[in-house]
């Protein structure tokens, strides 16, 4: 039997059965966040069966097995790892423990195309994640409109260390904390920046 199926995207979604789900999850509240912890629950407990899951996938993005543990487990993971420049490192380097990144993404373009590369990695193994992360996406996308570019990737990476830090939470939930520390003075300097004369 195989344990995954074709879905529309690019590639197929791992699939569990009742059986493997059935892990009850205390003290959360968020539905969203329990789904996403029983399929995780399932990862930590059958690493080598998932992993050997993830090998026999007939398509899928040739990551190396530390990137595919981390994003089973619902460890942080550095965006930058999924530029296309370090998606072919990695694969050049795939039995070292080190590899090299460059320190930022230099557009939303460039962040877009590193995230649909994770969304992708993720969305095998979290089919159910998938209106929650085009959602944040999206949110990301339009940040960009009304805050420095800069500040905006303070705060992903700030609200996607906070989903590691509290389970009970997705990223469809606002992150006041992570807003704040960004935001508040990212606005204040660009508005200053936009009625500032050229001349300055």
């Amino acid at each position: 039997a195989t344990n995954y199926k074709i879905t529309s995207r690019k590639f197929p979604s791992l699939v569990y059965t009742f059986k493997e789900n059935i892990a009850t999850i205390q003290g959360f509240y968020n539905q969203k966040a329990i789904e996403t912890e029983q399929i995780q629950l399932w990862w930590v407990m059958n690493w080598p069966e998932g992993q050997k899951r993830i090998e026999v996938l007939p398509k899928k993005p040739n990551l190396p097995s530390k990137l595919w543990k981390a994003i089973a487990f619902g460890s942080f993971v550095d965006l930058q790892e999924f530029t296309q420049k370090n998606l072919i490192s990695n694969v050049k380097q795939m039995n070292e423990d080190t590899w090299k990144y460059s320190i930022s993404f230099g557009s939303i373009s460039e962040w877009l195309l590193a995230f649909k590369s994770y969304m992708d990695a993720v969305l095998i193994l979290y089919e159910n994640r998938e209106q929650e992360i085009n959602t944040y996406r999206d949110h990301i996308y339009e940040l960009c409109t009304k805050y420095k570019f800069s500040a905006v990737m303070g705060y992903d990476e700030d609200r996607r260390i906070a989903l590691v830090i509290n389970r009970d939470s997705t990223l469809f939930e606002k992150d006041i904390e992570a807003e704040g520390k960004n935001f508040d003075i990212a606005a204040i300097k660009r508005l200053k920046d936009e009625v500032r004369p050229n001349n300055w």
